[in-house]
């Protein structure tokens, strides 16, 4: 990848956080008492599942 790709790339999530930061400012500053990054809090919430991980069904949908 070429530096200026990784510059703008940059940019963008440094612009990103700025953001999160005005929007959230007592989470921004959780994070940065608990030293979170920004990349490690979005690793978790897209890992958070909102759906529970079970399977139902009858053994009428059952092939």
């Amino acid at each position: 990848m070429a530096s200026k790709e990784i510059e703008q790339i940059q940019g963008a999530l440094d612009e990103a956080f700025a953001n999160f930061k005005l929007a959230n400012p007592e989470l921004a500053e959780s994070m940065r008492v608990l030293n979170i990054s920004y990349a490690e809090y979005l690793r978790v919430l897209f890992g958070l599942s909102c759906e529970p991980d079970t399977v139902s069904g009858n053994t009428l949908s059952l092939p």
